[in-house]
């Protein structure tokens, strides 16, 4: 018997589609909760990885996501 590897680092992968579709799901408006982006289909977890794999392009925060060119 052998024991899992519990702290694998194994990140969901992120398609650029994937980026491409949040920052249009941002583009021109405030900052969106985790909340609101769930209406459009998103899970908190997806969020946290897509904004991550964004490369800057989409920060996130107290106040919820936002594009950084956007972003006050």
């Amino acid at each position: 018997m052998t024991q899992p590897d519990l702290f694998t680092s194994r990140q969901p992968r992120v398609s650029p589609l994937e980026v491409e579709q949040l920052i249009f799901a941002l583009r021109g408006g405030s900052w969106r909760t985790a909340k609101q982006l769930a209406a459009d289909g998103w899970t908190e977890r997806q969020l946290r990885t897509v904004a991550h794999a964004s490369r800057g392009r989409v920060v996130g925060g107290n106040k919820g996501y936002r594009l950084t060119l956007e972003a006050s």
